[in-house]
């Protein structure tokens, strides 16, 4: 019985923190800027700050809009990226998303779940 107590708990354990995941929401309120904050709800997270090339550890949830701004990753100097922690989603939800100028996805080539497109 207490083999089986030990079991349950753990279980137990494991589904809060599955449920303990946060999940940052696209807003658009003040421009299309993927990394400016302002346009994202983050109340749902401890995520306070966005940037390029940095992974995000939380889930991620764009739409159904509609939008004031639709959400766009904003053309700089070097090589840009959204990109999620392991173990993480990118949710689009009754929206499309576009390419442009892309030369493929990415992912950490020592990982057993690779990107998913």
């Amino acid at each position: 019985m207490k083999h089986f107590c030990k079991v349950l708990g753990t279980m137990f354990v494991m589904m809060l923190a599955a449920q303990a995941q946060g999940q940052l929401v696209w807003v658009g309120g003040v421009s299309t800027d993927m990394f400016d904050v302002a346009n994202w709800d983050l109340s749902a997270t401890a995520v306070t700050t966005l940037a390029p090339n940095v992974s995000v550890s939380d889930n991620v949830l764009i739409g159904p809009g509609p939008f004031a701004n639709n959400p766009i990753i904003p053309e700089l100097d070097a090589q840009q990226r959204f990109q999620l922690d392991d173990g993480y989603s990118f949710t689009l939800d009754g929206a499309t998303l576009g390419v442009a100028g892309n030369d493929g996805v990415g992912g950490a080539t020592d990982t057993t779940n690779g990107p998913t497109v």
